[in-house]
């Protein structure tokens, strides 16, 4: 669950605001430690690298004159050494200046900045999700979320460790208007805007001004989702002026919501025959035919689909229709 997810994600990041100021001087303490390790193993290097010249040159000195193989061989060791201790203190010249021991005003600003945007460091490519889930599990003991039926209500419980408990709301798409929380005053709304003759596209345009928001939360209210709900509520002229419903017809979402499916696996039945349906004449909406006896089978088809086996015959062939 995405929602959950974010919420979760941004009550973390909120936590760990305080932290700031520790997590600056922290980061800038592990710079400045690694620089001075990093240092200080080059001067080792250029210690015995010093050291080992030091040594050839004494037994160069050491040996006697006419001793000339010995004295030859030592010189040719001692210039390599030198040589190599050159190309050392050259090489440490040049990592002094990309990395100097001290930070410049430049770095520290841009650890200071770093420090205190908390969720661009969360955010990072070079955070893992193992370090993700290592902080919280040191911040969260547990998420409990309840699902309030018949309702587009999520409430969620955040257990910290420690003890502390935060708790917080969110909302999530349900099929019809009819199962959210504040249904009856929405739908009283509609009511009161048709009576007072204001069309389908400005009832939307209220809709969406006085903060309301549709069952599928997939966007604002529009005029092809306001048509649908005057539809069902007899408040649309097109209706009126179109066939009404005969006996045991379903509009085509009415019947999805009695159903517990999505409107478009009901118009998929309707296309392969396994339902049977009508188009009203003027304005072409789907008028769908089912009586108890094909709500049942209806149901039964739906339970088989889920269980993905064998379809039986009797389950997508519809009864026949009596005449009215």
């Amino acid at each position: 669950m995405t929602a959950l997810d974010d919420l979760v994600t941004q009550q973390i990041l909120q936590a760990l605001e305080p932290a700031a100021l520790e997590l600056h001087l922290q980061a800038r303490q592990d710079v400045q430690t690694e620089r001075l390790r990093l240092d200080q193993h080059w001067q080792h290097r250029l210690e015995r690298a010093r050291f080992e010249a030091e040594r050839i040159a004494r037994q160069y000195h050491a040996v006697e004159p006419e001793n000339r193989l010995v004295a030859r061989t030592l010189e040719q060791r001692w210039e390599e050494a030198l040589r190599q201790q050159r190309q050392l203190e050259e090489e440490y010249e040049r990592f002094r200046r990309v990395q100097p021991p001290d930070l410049t005003a430049q770095e520290l600003g841009l650890i200071a900045r770093l420090s205190d945007d908390i969720p661009s460091l969360w955010n990072a490519p070079s955070t893992s999700a193992v370090e993700r889930k290592h902080i919280v599990r040191c911040l969260l003991k547990e998420v409990v979320v309840h699902v309030e039926p018949n309702s587009e209500l999520v409430e969620v419980e955040v257990h910290w460790q420690g003890g502390m408990t935060t708790r917080d709301r969110l909302y999530r798409p349900v099929k019809s208007l009819t199962q959210m929380h504040d249904s009856g005053r929405l739908l009283a709304r509609i009511r009161e805007l048709r009576n007072a003759e204001v069309t389908a596209r400005e009832i939307a345009a209220c809709l969406n001004e006085e903060g309301f928001t549709p069952p599928q939360r997939r966007g604002p209210f529009n005029y092809d989702g306001v048509r649908q709900q005057l539809l069902r509520l007899g408040l649309s002229q097109g209706k009126k002026t179109d066939h009404t419903l005969e006996r045991h017809e379903w509009w085509v979402q009415d019947l999805a919501d009695k159903l517990r499916i999505s409107e478009s696996v009901l118009r998929r039945w309707l296309r392969r025959g396994w339902v049977q349906g009508r188009k009203t004449p003027l304005l072409r909406f789907w008028a769908v035919w089912a009586d108890r006896a094909e709500l049942r089978r209806l149901q039964r088809l739906r339970q088989c689909l889920r269980r993905h086996g064998t379809i039986p015959d009797e389950l997508v062939t519809p009864k026949t229709r009596p005449r009215q």
